[in-house]
């Protein structure tokens, strides 16, 4: 039985994709994006749990559950992870729900039919599913046994990638694949290694290989950093792609996920880390649109 490894789904998503979608969740990324909003959804790890210090309302009984690992130090608390037991056994032992498992494992049949659940509202918005991550491409098996029975279904189906994975893996999702959102964030090698801890490279020739192919694409650009030329590059490599890409998303950095930094025991990697500059993305949807690209900004959507 094929198995998937699911930090979440979300229902009524508007942002990943047309219409109305439920969004899986796979957790595993092979980038490691210093603004990453899930970071939850980076490691392959099973046993992370998040670490909610403000649910507790007894000290001297969250210390008791946790001998060991959890202690109170200069007026914060302080958790020893490598001490803390397999997650079902934290949970089922911590009576002030201080602790979640970020994520579960889950089968094709599962997940399928857990999605299904909301076929009205795919069919009344035209909208469908969306696998994102993380990395969704990572677990393949999983999410093209997914993506097929889906469309045997009649739903439509999205893949969210970042496209840093063999061109092998997108050959078995590529005939269950309605659209693909893909992220384009340097075209640089460099540039793109420091802000991913990875090159672009397969990156790149993996959206030339889905253009001729003639996969449809929403390609998203994140405004990471204020590099003009950098975005002026993505965008003109973006235009090369030809017909194949349908939409171009500028997406606006944030902080959303500071939190799950936190949670987690993290150090936020951007912590001074400024918005685009107004200016650069007025001038970036002007080029976008003079290279024949439908441009969309929405302050909302995030990278």
């Amino acid at each position: 039985m094929t198995m998937g490894l699911i930090g979440s789904i979300q229902d009524y998503s508007t942002k990943d994709g047309p219409g109305l979608r439920s969004t899986v969740f796979m957790k595993g990324c092979t980038l490691a994006c210093k603004w990453c909003a899930n970071p939850e959804l980076i490691s392959f790890d099973d046993q992370e749990v998040y670490f909610f210090s403000e649910r507790i309302t007894d000290p001297d009984m969250a210390v008791r559950e946790n001998e060991g690992a959890l202690a109170r130090q200069g007026g914060r608390w302080c958790l020893d992870r490598s001490r803390l037991p397999e997650p079902d056994e934290l949970i089922e032992r911590n009576t002030q729900m201080i602790f979640e498992t970020v994520a579960r494992r889950m089968s094709v049949d599962e997940c399928v039919a857990k999605l299904l659940r909301n076929m009205e509202f795919y069919t009344a918005s035209n909208g469908g599913v969306t696998f994102s991550g993380g990395e969704a491409m990572i677990q393949v098996a999983f999410v093209s046994e997914c993506l097929k029975r889906l469309k045997d279904n009649g739903v439509h189906t999205t893949v969210d990638t970042a496209g840093n994975v063999p061109w092998a893996y997108f050959t078995k999702v590529l005939d269950h694949t309605d659209l693909f959102l893909y992220d384009i964030k340097s075209c640089d090698e460099q540039l793109h290694r420091q802000g991913t801890e990875a090159g672009s490279k397969r990156i790149l020739d993996n959206a030339r290989r889905l253009a001729e192919a003639d996969r449809p694409m929403w390609v998203r650009l994140p405004g990471w950093n204020d590099d003009a030329a950098d975005l002026e590059e993505r965008l003109r490599f973006t235009a090369s792609l030809g017909d194949a890409v349908k939409r171009v998303d500028l997406l606006a950095y944030h902080t959303l996920g500071v939190g799950k930094y936190m949670r987690l025991g993290l150090d936020y990697p951007l912590p001074g880390m400024p918005r685009l500059d107004e200016r650069l993305i007025e001038e970036a949807m002007a080029l976008g649109t003079d290279l024949g690209l439908n441009m969309h900004y929405d302050p909302g959507m995030h990278a």
